[in-house]
């Protein structure tokens, strides 16, 4: 407690009056905000502030396809599908403080051969590719803010994230979020198929091409503070004092982090080839079996010669059954029902985040109406 009359104003921390700043005030604020009387809690008015904020992101897709036909028994298949959300995020405090923009961008699309050998043999050559593009920018990036505020301490240029609480108190400051990802794939495949009385049999493989360039969520921190209230407490460890609010003011900072990520990358490449065979063994008995061959080589650095992120899996590559479909209509040719049951086993990659390898076995059933 100050004495009666005693002003106490050059305890404040200048960096915390600095910061103090960018808070609005009755007088000083954005135009999607305005004051109410709120309540006071500890000598501090809460819930004071009101505001409604509008954003803008739009959503913009683009489709197209043309089927050429370059003989009678050949057709040529192109589409593509481009999708762009771009956005700008405004918060509470005026911009650049709290304000971010973004574009998240991706595209799929496809070529295909279709080419009829003979009224018994088939070929479809295909090469497929998807990316996604995803760059998300903090407006208060490259301002001199910390020059401005007075802060010795930040590891990049960009203005400080600042945590209070304690005694429900108050609104923190943040710059907004920076984070880069570029997720491309490849996909060469080719399917055979021939008809050979009760039997269709399919042959085919692919070889799927993985990218990802990528920086961690919000990599660039030039410096996090938090303040808890733990420097006003009236006694260590009582929780119910002790002002979060008051602590920044004092410029006492319970705790600091910061962390400048640069952007990583990591490539997977996984071939795989199969067999299948629909054979008709009766009118209304249809049994569909094959066999699936699938290597994934694990998540590597772009770097040759690079070894494996597999944190100590083994690698994910075997056979096993693609599926095998069982399908009997009870009544064929009165039209009803169709029974079908069937079991696959396949392995997939894990999430570039555990970078590592794993099969995992996939059974499914289904009934479907003719």
């Amino acid at each position: 407690m100050r004495p009666a009359g005693q002003n106490c104003r050059h305890l404040i921390d200048p960096v915390a009056r600095n910061i103090q700043a960018y808070y609005p005030t009755p007088t000083n604020h954005t135009s999607v905000g305005r004051f109410v009387p709120g309540t006071l809690l500890n000598g501090i008015a809460t819930t004071n502030y009101y505001y409604s904020i509008s954003s803008r992101s739009p959503f913009t897709k683009y489709f197209g396809r043309l089927d050429y036909d370059l003989s009678p028994t050949n057709r040529l298949t192109v589409s593509n599908t481009q999708r762009d959300n771009p956005a700008v995020g405004i918060g509470i405090f005026a911009c650049p403080v709290g304000c971010s923009s973004s574009d998240v961008d991706s595209n799929n699309a496809q070529i295909s051969d279709v080419l009829n050998i003979s009224p018994t043999k088939i070929n479809e050559a295909r090469l497929g590719y998807t990316d996604e593009l995803d760059f998300f920018s903090a407006s208060a990036t490259g301002k001199g803010y910390p020059a401005k505020i007075g802060l010795q301490f930040s590891k990049a240029d960009i203005f400080p994230t600042i945590n209070i609480s304690g005694q429900n108190c108050c609104t923190g400051l943040s710059p907004g979020t920076t984070s880069i990802s570029k997720e491309f794939v490849s996909d060469p495949s080719d399917v055979f198929t021939i008809i050979d009385g009760r039997h269709v049999l399919h042959f085919g493989g692919e070889f799927l091409f993985y990218r990802d360039d990528r920086t961690a969520w919000g990599n660039i921190n030039g410096s996090t503070l938090s303040y808890t209230g733990v420097y006003t407490q009236s006694t260590v460890g009582d929780s119910s004092t002790g002002v979060g609010y008051a602590d920044f003011l004092l410029g006492q900072t319970q705790s600091w982090n910061a962390a400048v990520q640069p952007e990583y990358g990591a490539r997977l490449k996984s071939p795989q080839m199969f067999i299948q065979d629909d054979v008709k063994l009766k009118p209304n008995l249809t049994v569909n079996v094959g066999l699936l061959y699938q290597i994934q080589d694990g998540w590597h650095k772009p770097a040759a010669g690079s070894s494996p992120m597999d944190m100590g899996v083994p690698d994910g590559w075997g056979s096993g059954p693609r599926f095998c479909h069982l399908s009997w209509p009870p009544f064929p040719g009165r039209g009803g029902s169709e029974s079908g049951s069937g079991n696959g086993r396949r392995s997939r990659s894990w999430p570039l985040s555990i970078l590592s390898r794993a099969e995992q076995p996939r059974r499914r059933s289904c009934f479907r109406a003719t």
